[in-house]
């Protein structure tokens, strides 16, 4: 019976025959050559991981000296990727797993102290995430800045109160908005909020954040969130303006003796956005007329923005009558709209700080 002779696989009836004795020793032998290979193979990809890693570290050194970043600050930036499963050096060049990684760290209360959220701000500061750039899509509320307008969304059952706000504090754990000179609604029993942010050239930022306290009647302290929705949005930030405009024809088919001699005409713009503006004057003009307009906002000229009136409306000024037309840029250059958009909201931003200065 130990004499019999088994075949090691049943491939054919020619495969050779061997004794238990010999196949023990034959998957032996296999399994030794399987055992070889897979340590080198593993061998091999420690080498090549070390190899990458190294590459990477290198990568982030180099990173690390441009930014200016100390030492205590590298070894934090990679505390930091840890979290969040990422290298170093995607920390401090992604904005949002900078954000993404900020937020998980901080979510360890043991975590949260000053001395940590100082270095984090340092790091914020040094990359340049303090202040994202023009267009440039946001990832935490930690993005918005100190005066930036905001609506607050308090919802009550089936009752939501919508409040024009402005941040008035921001830190790496916390921000506070405020209303100038009102109440807030009451927020008794609430224990999230929405903050309704535009970012410049990007979008509508809703926020969704938790309310941690309320002080006083017109600020809210709140923490920061990653949960948002993001709108694309048309409509663009609108100021209240007093601005002289002079403007020509290019088009106007009920009255196109407005056409002829080059002939120049003078308004003022009393709202303007990045989209269109309000033009007021005494005389009214019709809807489908295309102008091209000059004017200065905030020290910086304008030339040959080219504008369609969309519609009218009279109004009463003292005693006299006025229409005010609605106005709708076309054609316009790209950077002439970003250098717009940037001067209205450093407008608005000094419009919000004046009111907070004055008490109102």
């Amino acid at each position: 019976m130990n004499d019999q002779r088994i075949l090691p696989f049943p491939l054919s009836n020619y495969w050779p025959t061997l004794t238990p004795e010999e196949f023990r020793i034959f998957i032996a032998v296999i399994v030794a050559i399987i055992v070889v290979l897979g340590f080198f193979y593993w061998q091999r990809r420690l080498m090549r991981k070390q190899h990458s890693q190294a590459m990477v570290d290198a990568d982030f050194t180099e990173m690390a000296k441009e930014l200016g970043l100390s030492e205590e600050e590298n070894a934090f930036a990679t505390r930091m990727a840890s979290r969040v499963k990422k290298n170093a050096s995607d920390v401090v060049n992604a904005p949002y797993i900078f954000e993404l990684a900020v937020h998980r760290f901080l979510e360890s209360k043991s975590d949260s102290t000053a001395e940590n959220e100082s270095i984090i701000s340092s790091i914020r500061l040094k990359c340049g995430f303090d202040k994202p750039a023009f267009g440039q899509p946001i990832f935490s509320s930690r993005s918005l800045i100190v005066s930036q307008p905001v609506s607050l969304v308090i919802s009550a059952g089936d009752s939501e109160k919508r409040c024009a706000c402005f941040v008035s504090r921001i830190d790496e754990l916390t921000l506070n908005v405020e209303k100038s000179g009102e109440i807030l609604p009451s927020t008794e029993g609430l224990k999230v909020v929405r903050l309704v942010a535009q970012q410049p050239g990007d979008a509508e930022y809703t926020f969704t954040m938790p309310l941690l306290a309320r002080m006083g009647e017109a600020v809210l302290r709140l923490g920061h969130s990653m949960i948002f929705k993001r709108k694309q949005v048309r409509e663009h930030v609108r100021i209240d303006t007093k601005i002289p405009v002079k403007f020509r024809f290019t088009r106007s088919e009920k009255a196109t003796s407005r056409l002829t001699g080059g002939a120049r005409f003078e308004a003022i713009l009393r709202d303007i956005s990045g989209g269109g503006t309000a033009l007021e004057s005494e005389e009214m003009f019709d809807s489908g007329d295309r102008i091209v307009m000059s004017f200065t906002l905030a020290g910086e000229n304008f030339y040959g923005i080219k504008g369609e009136v969309l519609r009218v409306k009279e109004k009463e000024s003292g005693r006299k009558k006025v229409f005010v037309h609605q106005v709708k840029y076309y054609d316009i250059e790209n950077g002439v709209r970003e250098k717009l958009i940037r001067l209205i909201f450093s407008k608005n931003r000094e419009e919000v700080q004046w009111q907070r200065s004055i008490g109102n």
